[in-house]
């Protein structure tokens, strides 16, 4: 079969970071279909934009970046149908030429609403990825929702990246007949336990302290600034030396760095990585953390418990799903700073073994989430 895979969180040359879980689920999807990809950058009305550049990586799946018209905050009534008018041309071009027998559409507004009329003109059928904050918190905003509930209802499937996802759109009007959950899988290969001293060598960490980790996009949702404030509480307590390392980057590196400053915190802005680098600091970080006052199922909970490295998270979305008390690490309220330094402290009081905590996630392959996605998909098909 011949699917479009059609997101914005799509990684490029200038980046590479972008939709990552979209990119590793395209990837291992090849092996059962072809596959090509679009991946609309937005842009105001009337501007170009960049040029973007597929990654290596990425070459088979022949990703395009086109402009897609884009109005922030006042613009959410017209933004799908803008996505539409800019992209028509470029979807209808792919289909001459290669003639797709579907879409999957990841992430609901504004582009699984923007794509769904236009497949539908063609005769093929669209399935939505629900990720996270597009079911969260776009089903808060009114316009977004009546626009989500309008188009995603002529989609055959949707699938949800977890089951808080699932119930979320089920409680929005969506039957459950409709939805599927499938996670994300983890790649083994570069996330498995390992050498911690030799992890530290490689990164020019010193070896004989606590190490901290935290993994994202510096953005509020994300909540990083939380991280900062218990490591602060953490060094106040413990008598090891102790640094906090953030890796990623985003619009809240600036006030991240200078909190650090004024409250003393060792920090380490480690900027955004490959992904053999995050393992190694996986590998060489006694616990990560998650802050975030809203989720999905995010991969790097995944990635962290498949390297054996124990996890403090937030209790929101679908972490609660795969990260297991006591053994894989704690789940502490969203936004108490004091909750997620005293879990952090326990659990480097009483460390679990790296080996009993890759397998709690033993079962989160990306063999198996590619099975799911095709057994799901032809299940449905065959039924219309």
């Amino acid at each position: 079969m011949k699917w479009l895979f059609f997101s914005n969180l799509y990684p490029d040359h200038a980046e590479p970071g972008r939709g990552l879980p979209n990119a590793r689920l395209v990837r291992r999807l090849q092996s059962v279909w072809q596959l090509r990809v679009i991946s609309p950058r937005p842009v105001w009305p009337g501007f170009p934009g960049h040029r973007r550049r597929a990654l290596p990586e990425d070459e088979a799946v022949q990703p395009i970046y086109p402009p897609a018209w884009y109005l922030p905050k006042w613009g959410s009534r017209w933004n799908p149908s803008l996505m539409r008018y800019c992209l028509r041309p470029y979807i209808q071009q792919l289909y001459r030429r290669w003639r797709f027998d579907g879409v999957l559409a990841s992430w609901l507004y504004p582009d699984a609403c923007a794509i769904q009329p236009l497949a539908s003109a063609l005769g093929v059928p669209v399935v939505a990825i629900a990720q996270g904050s597009d079911v969260h918190q776009y089903l808060q905003h009114p316009v977004r929702r009546r626009l989500i509930q309008t188009h995603l209802v002529h989609c055959p499937l949707i699938i949800a990246r977890s089951h808080n996802l699932a119930k979320a759109l089920q409680a929005a009007g969506f039957p459950p007949q409709q939805l599927r959950v499938i996670y994300n899988g983890v790649d083994t290969k570069v996330f498995h336990p390992g050498d911690g001293r030799a992890a530290r060598q490689r990164l020019a960490l010193t070896r004989d302290a606590r190490i901290l980790l935290w993994v994202g996009n510096f953005l509020p949702v994300k909540n990083p600034l939380l991280a900062v404030e218990a490591a602060r509480l953490v060094q106040r307590r413990l008598a090891d030396p102790f640094y906090l390392v953030m890796v990623g980057n985003g619009p809240l590196g600036p006030a991240i760095a200078e909190r650090a400053r004024h409250w003393r915190v060792p920090l380490i802005l480690a900027g955004r990585r490959a992904e053999a680098d995050t393992a190694d600091f996986m590998r060489a970080a006694d616990a990560l953390c998650l802050t975030s006052e809203a989720e999905g199922t995010p991969n790097v909970i995944l990635e962290a418990l498949a390297s054996g490295l124990p996890v403090v998270s937030t209790a929101v979305g679908g972490v609660p799903e795969i990260l297991k008390p006591p053994t894989a690490g704690r789940l502490v309220p969203a936004g108490d700073a004091a909750a997620l330094a005293a879990a952090l402290l326990e659990i480097w009081t009483n460390p679990p073994a790296r080996e009993s905590v890759a397998a709690t996630v033993q079962e989160f392959s990306w063999e198996v989430t590619v099975h799911k996605y095709v057994s799901a998909i032809q299940e449905v098909l065959a039924n219309k």
